[in-house]
C-alpha cells in the first residue's frame, strides 16, 4: 500500500497589522485583520512582511509540520 503524505504544510501568520507576506520572495498574499492562511512546501524558507510605515521583518524558518507563527512588526521611526 502507498501512503499518500502531503507534499505542504499550513502556515497560520498572525501579525499586529495589515501587511503583504512574501515566501522566498514571491508574494503569497496579505493580512486580513491581521491573519494568513497559506501553504509552504517542507524545508527552510525565508517569509518576509511588508506594510507601509514599518520596517520589513524577515524571518528563517523550518517547515516540518504545521506551524502558528506570530510577529509583532515595528514603525519606523519620524
Amino acid at each position: 500500500i502507498e501512503m499518500l503524505w502531503p507534499k505542504a504544510r499550513i502556515l497560520e501568520v498572525y501579525v499586529n497589522v495589515e501587511a503583504r507576506v512574501f515566501l522566498d520572495g514571491e508574494e503569497v498574499g496579505r493580512t486580513r485583520g491581521g491573519y494568513l492562511r497559506l501553504e509552504a512546501p517542507f524545508g527552510e524558507h525565508e517569509l518576509t512582511l511588508v506594510a507601509p510605515g514599518y520596517r520589513t521583518l524577515v524571518q528563517t524558518l523550518q517547515v516540518s509540520g504545521d506551524r502558528v507563527l506570530r510577529f509583532q512588526m515595528v514603525p519606523l521611526r519620524r
